[in-house]
């Protein structure tokens, strides 16, 4: 079953302001092979959540890439959430994963690759945001896209492009929200 089966894996770097690589990079790199043997409901990169003090969530990661191909199967994890103090980038590879959430200040830019395929942004419940607290969200996908709950750029704007001939939906109420910015949604 792997790592974490059936429940919440959480993975950051113990020096706050590391970077994070998924499929390999820099700082805290964590291979395909890495990422393929966890499993679990949700897969959460960038912070954690500190037991021994009531819970809290620290955000340790100073930014994360997509330096490769990072494929978590719907079927291995349902969720994933990324979480960082600067930004998400794409520099290589791919993103295949059944629902993105998260907050990272400075943007979500994962549009290297139109070759991405993330199902749905955003999930149920009040942890199931997609936030770029200060940026941009900018996010190329190859197939159907879905937006559930809340995808926001309060500060910046927000641009979804899925492949042409697939559906972008919303679910349940979903929503894109910027406070002066543009939407683009194509």
């Amino acid at each position: 079953a792997g790592l974490g089966a059936g429940g919440t894996v959480e993975i950051a770097p113990t020096t706050s302001g590391t970077a994070v690589g998924l499929g390999g990079g820099s700082g805290l790199g964590l291979s395909t092979a890495a990422l393929g043997a966890i499993s679990g409901n949700e897969l959460r990169i960038g912070a954690y959540h500190d037991r021994l003090n009531g819970g809290t969530q620290t955000i340790t990661a100073g930014s994360i890439d997509i330096a490769g191909n990072a494929s978590l199967a719907s079927t291995a994890i349902n969720r994933l959430r990324l979480d960082t103090t600067g930004a998400v980038t794409e520099s290589a590879g791919t993103l295949s994963v059944g629902t993105l959430v998260g907050t990272a200040r400075n943007g979500y830019t994962i549009a290297a690759n139109a070759s991405n395929a993330i199902g749905t942004l955003g999930a149920t419940g009040a942890s199931g945001t997609l936030t770029a607290t200060n940026g941009n969200i900018r996010i190329l996908d190859a197939g159907p896209l879905a937006v559930q709950n809340t995808v926001s750029a309060p500060s910046g704007n927000i641009f979804l492009r899925n492949a042409a001939g697939t559906t972008l939906s919303f679910l349940n109420g979903g929503s894109v929200v910027v406070s002066g910015g543009t939407i683009g949604l194509v």
